[in-house]
C-alpha cells in the first residue's frame, strides 16, 4: 500500500449569526495508507493492527486539492523497540 498525504477542502458550518464573509472552507491534510480510489471517492486508513487497515477517512474526489505519495511499502513491518 502507498502511504500518501491527502489534502482536501472540508466543510465549515456555523450555528450563530456569522455572516457569509466570515465563513470559509478549511484546508485539511491526512497522512495514511491509500486503501481505495475510484472516480468519486478516495479512502485512507490511518491505523493498521493485526494486518487490518482501519480508521478510514472517505473523501469525495471533488474536495481533493492534492495527493502526494510519501512511501510505497507492500508489507508494513513492525519496528523492534526492545532495546529502547
Amino acid at each position: 500500500m502507498d502511504i500518501v498525504r491527502l489534502q482536501f477542502r472540508d466543510i465549515v458550518a456555523t450555528c450563530d449569526w456569522t455572516t457569509h464573509d466570515d465563513v470559509e472552507t478549511m484546508l485539511v491534510d491526512i497522512i495514511g495508507w491509500l486503501v481505495y480510489r475510484d472516480t468519486e471517492t478516495v479512502k485512507l486508513a490511518t491505523a493498521l493492527a493485526d494486518g487490518e487497515y482501519s480508521a478510514i477517512h472517505a473523501v469525495p474526489t471533488g474536495c481533493i486539492t492534492k495527493i502526494e505519495t510519501l512511501a510505497s511499502d507492500p508489507e508494513p513491518k513492525p519496528n523492534d523497540l526492545s532495546d529502547s
